[in-house]
């Protein structure tokens, strides 16, 4: 998408007009700090001068990797005559432990009076990730509900919603339940490998109406967008990446030919597996069990006393010990799920370092606990 960005430069939406490249690219744009530039929502700044006010921002941790990409591709767009005059506006950034919401949009004026509105994703916050999971039990969420009244305030011209990840399910739910008329302007709903909705609003009248402007981009190896109720048809898009990498856009091959990503005719065997793994997870549990597991997990990562995941890396043996220990009260069963899950999300890496710190605490650990698998992100 960087190399894009740079290439088309010169391009203008009347030569190439707005396709999914460009969308995407939007999607990445809203995960920067933009409120360092835009203070409030009435605060209305150019990509270019947006490249300029972030022009000091640096992304030097190990764990910056996506904030420099997206730096870099800031940069690249504000250069470029075909971005870089593209006017953001509406910028809103709220994030509530106590709500565990987490909430992000902006829109971008596109010529010929057209808007993308574009939700942001899950972040590195803790809250994000809980609000994530809220969502197999809990529809709408606090962030849900944000962007149905988002959509409604400024949906008031042909719109174009979009979103990554989280941000994708946001653009799916909002465009869903949002008004009958701002409903109307909407042209196209783009989720890049958002989750899906319940069953229950995938069913409802309000999503078929919208259902027909909705395009799903998924990785080969999607382990995101195929939770909970996908939307069909999906379309997949070649990463060059591997396993849950891939739900990173920046690995997301391009055809400048066409302007569009490089696609494949199926998923992998591995994502149809876990879309199917996790349907019947879900199918077992009652909601109550859901909301019971979610919430032992947050508390679990919470006990590590950070805000972030970069911080819950940033010392693992401290974070594996609190987490460890907030795990002693846990029923087995529950235990044995949120260390196979941290197992999963954090690699294998981090299975060693929780077993190893816990023979260093003394904490017995479960007998029955399968041994880790490989790790899809360290294959």
């Amino acid at each position: 998408m960087i190399d894009y960005a740079r290439d088309m430069g010169a391009m203008s939406f009347s030569d190439v007009p707005f396709g999914e490249i460009d969308q995407a690219i939007l999607a990445q744009l809203v995960y920067l700090p933009l409120e360092r530039a835009l203070p409030s929502p009435s605060a209305r700044m150019t990509i270019s001068a947006l490249s300029q006010a972030l022009a000091d921002e640096t992304a030097d941790k190990i764990y910056e990797i996506l904030l420099r990409d997206r730096l870099q591709l800031l940069h690249a767009c504000g250069q470029s005559a075909r971005y870089g005059e593209l006017l953001v506006s509406g910028f809103v950034n709220d994030i509530s432990h106590e709500d565990e919401m987490q909430f992000c949009a902006m829109v971008v004026t596109l010529p010929d009076y057209c808007r993308a509105v574009c939700f942001r994703g899950t972040d590195l916050t803790l809250a994000g990730w809980k609000e994530d999971l809220n969502m197999s039990f809990d529809e709408p969420t606090p962030a849900q509900r944000r962007a149905v009244e988002y959509i409604n305030e400024h949906a008031d011209v042909p719109s174009i919603v979009l979103g990554h990840s989280k941000g994708g399910n946001l653009a799916v739910y909002g465009s869903t339940f949002c008004d009958a008329l701002p409903q109307s302007r909407i042209t196209q709903v783009y989720t890049n490998d958002g989750p899906g909705l319940s069953p229950a609003s995938a069913d409802s009248a309000a999503y078929q109406a919208i259902a027909p402007r909705i395009i799903s981009l998924l990785p080969q190896n999607s382990l995101v967008g195929v939770l909970l109720s996908q939307h069909k048809p999906y379309q997949v898009v070649y990463s060059r990446a591997v396993g849950v990498l891939e739900h990173n856009p920046f690995s997301w091959e391009v055809e400048r030919k066409n302007h569009a990503f490089v696609r494949r005719e199926e998923l992998s065997r591995t994502s149809l597996m876990m879309d199917e793994t996790m349907d019947e997870w879900l199918a077992r549990m009652s909601l109550d069990e859901r909301r019971t597991f979610a919430d032992t997990l947050y508390e679990v990562l919470s006990a590590s006393e950070s805000k972030t995941l970069g911080e819950l890396v940033k010392n693992p043996r401290r974070s594996a010990e609190r987490m460890l220990k907030a795990m002693k009260g846990i029923d087995p069963m529950t235990r044995k799920a949120v260390r196979q899950l941290i197992a999963r999300f954090f690699s294998v890496g981090a299975e060693v370092l929780v077993s190893r710190t816990a023979e260093a605490l003394g904490i017995d650990q479960d007998k029955d606990d399968e041994p880790p698998e490989k790790s899809i992100t360290s294959e």
